[in-house]
């Protein structure tokens, strides 16, 4: 997790004072030079580069197979800015830390569409779009780093289906720090290596069950992948890889009727399953529903109103929330075989419309831990929402899921039957 030290260094001004330091102390001394002697030894050079940027990686990240079929590799990068002056980035490089091959490259507005600023939202299309009148002008901000601030650079590599997949990765980084000295302020960080995680993804079976299931905001969209939210003196992504699983009727509709009425949705009171044999760690029944299209009273502690917590083991724990007031089946330390139903999808806590958020995570807190990928062992594509990126795909969910208009979709390249994959962003899933 992110934490900052002051124990090495109590106090750097800028890289400029430091070089200018180093001058000072190589010659402060105010006695005489000592003569050279037999029995003296060379200066043992020092092997230092300043990094302006302190760079990490808080959470190795797990290897799983996507719904695409690649094996992908989803993880942050933490920048701190660590001058007096703005650092601009100016490309970033995902390396195989063993061939020395390039993964993924970000320079230019990529570099924007993943940065994250502590403490801020994910930048949208308005964002990113052309600096020189179309959009809001916020691209070239992004990708700079002010004075003594931090980022997340949130970083997807999906490796392909017959490429190898590293077991160590490093990070290049092409800086403009207009606080290093001159003639220095154009340079690169080599960030030191990781282990790629050697954990195994948890596979389970389907948390629904039927047609036209929606994985909204699933990875690698904006709104669950960069939730990254200050607990207990760390930050935490717990919905990482989190699904909100919505649903369409034949005509294509997430509602008809009154949009104000749960039992408007298609989603709303069907079962939801127990992913895998597992151990009842959570069970909380208090919370009414919320009437759709708004939400009132929503704190931390209710956020996921009525919910399910299993413990799958392995340090794997499973949420499902949202769920209808007096539905659940379990309480907590019941044992669970997979399939059963636990409860029923509703519209409790921090809802909008009735839907199921689903993730997997590495404690029993459904904030206070690491989003965690998985697999489902078997489910069919039939289709995507339309749109060329994944902002668009979102809007046109927010809007069906807003208006009852119908979601537009179109076929995807994942169409077909998956088996032991992550269900991508916005695809439409048959879940047997």
């Amino acid at each position: 997790m992110l934490r900052t030290h002051s124990r090495r260094i109590p106090f750097i001004a800028t890289l400029g004072a430091v070089a200018a330091a180093s001058l000072v102390l190589a010659g402060c001394s105010s006695t005489p030079e000592a003569s050279p002697s037999s029995s003296s030894s060379p200066a043992v050079p020092v092997d230092a580069q300043m990094t302006p940027v302190l760079a990490s990686v808080p959470n190795s990240p797990i290897p799983f197979v996507g719904s695409d079929a690649k094996t992908w590799l989803v993880y942050e990068l933490s920048l701190i800015n660590f001058t007096s002056g703005a650092t601009k980035l100016d490309k970033v490089e995902v390396l195989n830390a063993d061939t020395g091959a390039v993964l993924k490259e970000l320079s230019g507005k990529a570099i924007a569409r993943a940065t994250q600023p502590f403490g801020s939202s994910s930048p949208t299309d308005e964002d990113i779009a052309d600096e020189a009148g179309t959009g809001s002008g916020a691209a070239a901000k992004l990708s700079t780093l002010p004075p003594a601030s931090g980022a997340l650079v949130f970083l997807d590599v999906a490796i392909d289906v017959d490429a190898t997949v590293p077991t160590r990765l490093s990070h290049r980084l092409s800086l403009t720090a207009e606080a290093a000295p001159p003639g220095s302020q154009e340079l690169t960080e080599e960030v030191p290596a990781i282990d790629v995680s050697s954990s195994q993804v948890p596979i389970g079976q389907n948390p629904l069950r039927g047609d036209g299931y929606v994985s909204a905001d699933s990875c690698c969209a904006n709104r669950h992948r960069r939730a990254a939210l200050s607990i207990n003196n760390e930050v935490f992504l717990a919905q990482r890889f989190a699904v909100d699983w919505e649903q369409v009727d034949s005509s294509g509709r997430i509602f008809q009727g009154d949009p104000a009425d749960v039992n408007s949705y298609e989603i709303y009171g069907k079962d939801a399953h127990a992913f895998a044999n597992a151990t009842v760690a959570a069970a909380v029944d208090e919370y009414p529903d919320q009437v759709p299209q708004t939400v009132e009273d929503v704190n931390l502690q209710n956020a996921d109103g009525n919910h399910v917590v299993l413990d799958l083991g392995n340090g794997n724990y499973v949420l499902y929330a949202h769920l209808i007031p007096g539905s659940l089946a379990v309480k907590v330390g019941d044992q669970v075989n997979a399939g059963d139903v636990i409860g029923k999808v509703g519209n409790s806590g921090n809802s909008i419309a009735p839907h199921l958020h689903f993730h997997v995570m590495d404690s029993a807190s459904p904030l206070a831990s690491s989003g965690v990928p998985y697999e489902l062992s078997a489910f069919t594509v039939t289709a995507q929402v339309a749109g060329d990126t994944a902002d668009q795909r979102t809007a046109a969910f927010d809007k069906a899921e807003a208006k009852g208009t119908v979601l537009p979709t179109v076929p995807s390249a994942s169409d077909g039957a998956r088996q032991d994959a992550f269900p991508l962003d916005q695809l439409i899933i048959s879940m047997q």
